[in-house]
This record gives structure tokens, sequence and C-alpha cells, in this order.
């Protein structure tokens, strides 16, 4: 009788962890990557809502959200940064613990990833004169930039291994200049066949920018800007982690 007892509790203890498990890998740990467009930063210097913080918000109203780590993103970072911090697993807070970027990509079902627009830009200028700029320079730059690009998209599906969400280059400038448009095109189409190879997915936030009806040189996307990002990522994300 202890027996039967025993067996029908365990059983009863087994059937629980395993309905926890499954509402557990329900939820998701999402972990934003990248430059400004990570932390919401604006032309007027302020760390607004940025679409990270839209999409954690979607997740938690769908009682999907299990974690939310944006504390690897940085304003200024380029490329070679984020590869930087990967090869030299850098750790950071999290939950008043001390956490690698290595063993947080190694959990993370969603990555958000925003970055290249300061190694683009660093080249073009922000206030460049467009007409004198040599543009045969600027597409070698972009062909050495792919390079570590593909570094860094080698070692983030070293340790991540499920939805990685990037978006991709936009033109803040002169939506107008035609060579512009074509540059940025030519880096976008390099960034598609480069993130197809990796199986991470491409947002086209640049046609948010071409909408944009003056040109001020705002830099940094607004606030209603970050919002469209958040949404057009969303709808990527109804494709698989939001799918009912």
């Amino acid at each position: 009788m202890k027996l039967k007892t025993a067996l029908v509790l365990g059983l009863t203890l087994f059937i629980v962890f395993v309905i926890y498990l499954s509402h557990i890998d329900k939820k998701v740990y999402y972990v934003a990557l990248g430059d400004y467009q990570a932390l919401g930063l604006t032309n007027e210097g302020e760390i607004t809502y940025g679409y990270t913080d839209y999409i954690k918000d979607v997740l938690k109203e769908k009682n999907k959200l299990e974690t939310y780590i944006i504390s690897y993103a940085q304003d200024n970072a380029r490329t070679t940064d984020l590869i930087n911090d990967i090869e030299q697993n850098k750790k950071t807070q999290i939950k008043n613990k001390q956490q690698t970027i290595k063993n947080t990509l190694i959990k993370a079902d969603l990555v958000t990833l925003s970055i290249g627009m300061n190694d683009l830009f660093y080249k073009i200028g922000v206030n460049a004169n467009l007409q004198s700029l040599n543009y045969s320079e600027v597409y070698y730059h972009i062909d050495e930039m792919m390079e570590d690009m593909d570094k860094l998209f080698e070692l983030l599906r070293e340790y991540c291994k499920e939805d990685i969400i990037m978006t991709n280059f936009y033109n803040p400038i002169d939506s107008q200049n035609k060579q512009l448009n074509e540059v940025l095109n030519y880096a976008n189409k390099r960034l598609d066949e480069l993130a197809r190879i990796y199986d991470i997915a491409i947002v086209n936030i640049n046609k948010i920018f071409l909408q944009r009806s003056n040109q001020t040189l705002n830099f940094y996307p607004t606030k209603k800007e970050y919002q469209e990002i958040s949404k057009m990522i969303c709808d990527r994300m109804y494709k698989t982690l939001l799918k009912k």
C-alpha cells in the first residue's frame, strides 16, 4: 500500500514538473543588443522609449516575457565593439548577479540587434557634403564592414540558436539623394545575403525613414519612428515567438 502511494505521489510530482517546464518554455528570454537604436536615443540627446521597450511591453502584455536584458547595448557601439564583447565574454549585472554575454546568448529565446550604422556613417559623415563624397571609398568601406558583420553573425550563432532579428541600415540625411540611396541599397543587399547564411531575420526599417517629409539631419529615430520599428519587429515575431 505504501509503495502504491509513493508511486502515485511520484507520478503526480512528475506531471506537475512537466507542466511547469512546459509553461516556463513558453516564456521569452529577450536580449537587446546593439547601438543607440536599442537604447532609444533621440536627436535631443534623450534616452526615450526605444523599440526594445515596446517589444518588451508586447511580450509582457501577452504574458510571454521571462527576462529582458539591455545592459550590453551602448549608444556608440560599432560592430567590432560587439565582437570584442563576445570574444572577451563581457560581464554585466543582471538581477543582482554577474552574468556573461555568452551565457546570456545561450539562454536567449529572442535577440534583437541594431548595429552598423555607426560604422557606416563614420565613413559618410552625418553632415557630409554628399556631392563631393568619394562613393567608391564608401563601397569599399561597406565590404570591409561586411567582413566584421560576418564574424559577428558567426559568434552570435555559436551561442544563440534561437530567433535573431536585426534592423537594417537607414537613410537619416537625405531621402532624395540618389547616390546615398544606392550606397544604402548596396549595404542592405550585402547585409541580407549575409543574414540568410546565418538564419538571421532582417527588418527593413529604411522605408520608415524614406517617408520623412523634411530632411533636418535627424540622425537618430524619433519616438514615433522607434514605435514603428517595434511594430515591424513584432510583425516578424508573430510568425514565430508570438504565433498562437
